[in-house]
């Protein structure tokens, strides 16, 4: 957005001491209430580029992970509302703060919708409250009358040396880029605490390169709160977690926040009644000369943990996997196995994690599918994302593997052939021809298969402790497939069937063909070991190799390679 522009209706004014850079369209506006909207664009205000939830995801420059917008951000934008209605910049405390809910780009542009009104019985009070899609999603309370409630914080006791240097604060765990990377070190950890020596807490680029606009807050200051917060966690648990501000009880403002002053020190108390998974924190910021700049009171930090494989592919997309390989290499073929995050991980506010992962792994063509996916049921979500993850990796362990080439996923676009068979392109010139593959999925993970350009590959996979009706699949049997079970019975006689049954699926994925309805076009033969198997399908036929892997039973097919 261009800095300071305002629309405005007919007959409408604004107080040219009020600066309102966020506020792109006023609606309403007199002494008692402000109605505006705000529209947010990844990559027109570049402070969202420099707090988004993962690593760099691309070689494409126009293709970047989720961004949200910080609390304190949202913070910014209702001041500036209540400024406008209160005709007054100076901004005393803010009370109630309460965050309803992420406010993501899943898309690059974001419309807000923020609502500023006086009290009728606290006239120097204003309630605030930001709508996204009509629905609250933060809210707070301003005042522009002096009022100190809140007492200096004692001095931090007992610390010792923080776990990580300076260099690494912003390498482990913590996705802030630049502007908002306002913590210099860490000056002491402590069960009751932590504290803090700030650096550059400048605005310049904040929506456009080199220049400063004029914020009623410094959102970057108040957001280093959050993060040491997060330091203190990551100091006890390790970084594989997430975390935000949820609510805060109060913070008070001791002047215009400063943009140019450097060395701050920030401390942050426990409270009390501190639990884990809910975090409330104090704050104080001082100057070099001991000043207070601000004070918070109960912030509560929300603490999400999160599997050490999301953790590593949030953090960096190009060499973190969700996946691994289902046994080791099988000469030229790859068997990458993705177990899918659990459904109560994956649900959680919002689903959040999911929108991640699909914002930092998909390419654009895929991620456009990803947002008609989103009203679809959490399990479908999760089956259609997972599964081209798990392509993605194997593709990208095939590459390494065989061509030391490494590749992000997001520049890999999974498609499906004429025959619903997946396949894959590049989205950015590699100059290769990429491995075959196929894929096979049911609710628990996908398994994907990768071999050499060329090549043809089916694959299926059953988990033995999945309900099975023998009778139904026996139905389906030739009579020479039941000679081969004969004299079995119980687990011996379960697990053969699902060879069988595997074998057939992964042959008419060869096939490209499918089951239709008739498994018994099918024609099974295995070997005394019931380790391979050939499928016959009319004159065709393929070779089958079963691999059996804890309670999981995964069958491929391919023919041998040409002379």
């Amino acid at each position: 957005m261009d800095e300071g522009y305002v629309e405005f209706h007919e007959g409408q004014s604004i107080d040219d001491e009020v600066s309102a850079p966020f506020l792109d369209f006023i609606e309403e506006l007199d002494s008692n209430l402000c109605v505006a909207r705000t529209v947010l664009d990844v990559f027109a205000d570049h402070f969202l580029q420099d707090h988004i939830l993962s690593g760099k995801s691309s070689l494409q420059e126009n293709m970047v992970g989720l961004s949200c917008v910080p609390l304190m951000v949202s913070l910014e934008i209702m001041a500036e509302a209540c400024a406008l209605a209160a005709g007054d910049v100076n901004v005393q405390t803010i009370e109630n703060i309460k965050s309803f809910d992420w406010i993501a780009l899943d898309s690059d542009e974001i419309t807000l919708e923020v609502r500023a009104e006086r009290l009728k019985d606290m006239p120097e009070k204003f309630s605030a409250v930001i709508l996204h899609n009509g629905k609250p999603a933060v809210s707070a309370l301003y005042s522009f009358q002096v009022d100190r409630l809140l007492k200096p914080l004692p001095i931090l006791t007992g610390t010792r040396e923080y776990r990580w240097q300076p260099d690494e604060l912003y390498t482990t765990g913590m996705f802030h880029g630049p502007t908002f990377q306002s913590i210099r070190r860490i000056t002491g950890w402590a069960e009751t605490g932590i504290e803090a020596k700030l650096g550059e807490l400048s605005l310049t680029g904040f929506f456009e390169p080199e220049k400063i606009p004029e914020l009623i807050l410094n959102p970057v200051l108040l957001d280093a709160t959050g993060q040491l917060a997060a330091y203190w966690t990551a100091h006890r648990e390790g970084p594989a977690f997430n975390s935000f501000p949820s609510t805060i009880d109060r913070i008070e403002l001791y002047g215009k926040q400063p943009t140019t002053l450097d060395n701050l020190t920030l401390t942050g108390r426990r409270s009390p009644g501190s639990r884990d998974g809910d975090h409330l924190w104090n704050f104080e910021c001082l100057d070099n000369n001991g000043n207070a700049l601000f004070r918070m009171s109960g912030l509560s930090n929300i603490f999400f943990p999160v599997p050490q494989r999301f953790y590593e592919v949030r953090k960096d997309p190009l060499q973190g996997r969700l996946g691994r390989l289902f046994t080791d290499q099988q000469d030229d073929i790859v068997l990458w196995r993705l177990d899918y995050l659990p459904e109560k991980f994956c649900a959680q506010s919002g689903r959040i994690f999911l929108r991640v992962l699909a914002r930092a792994l998909l390419s654009w063509e895929e991620y456009d599918s990803w947002l008609e996916m989103t009203s679809k049921p959490l399990r479908r979500q999760m089956e259609w994302l997972f599964g081209r993850i798990c392509i993605k990796e194997g593709i990208i362990h095939w590459l390494r593997t065989h061509m030391d080439l490494t590749i992000f996923p997001a520049d890999l676009v999974v498609l499906h052939d004429e025959h619903g068979a997946p396949y894959v392109e590049t989205v950015v010139d590699q100059g290769i021809a990429l491995p075959e593959i196929s894929l096979s999925h049911d609710r628990k993970m996908a398994l994907a298969a990768i071999v050499p350009p060329g090549r043809t590959i089916g694959v299926d996979f059953e988990h033995l402790d999945r309900p099975f009706d023998l009778e139904l699949v026996s139905a389906t049997l030739r009579e020479s497939e039941q000679l081969m079970l004969e004299g079995l019975e119980g687990e011996p006689l379960r697990e053969k069937m699902f060879f069988i049954w595997c074998a057939r699926e992964a042959a008419s994925k060869y096939f490209k063909c499918g089951l239709q309805g008739n498994p018994r076009q099918y024609r099974v033969v295995f070997d005394n070991q019931w380790r391979q198997a050939v499928v016959h399908l009319g004159d065709r036929q393929v070779p089958v190799n079963i691999l059996k892997k804890g309670s999981c039973i995964a069958a491929y097919a391919i023919a041998p390679p040409s002379p």
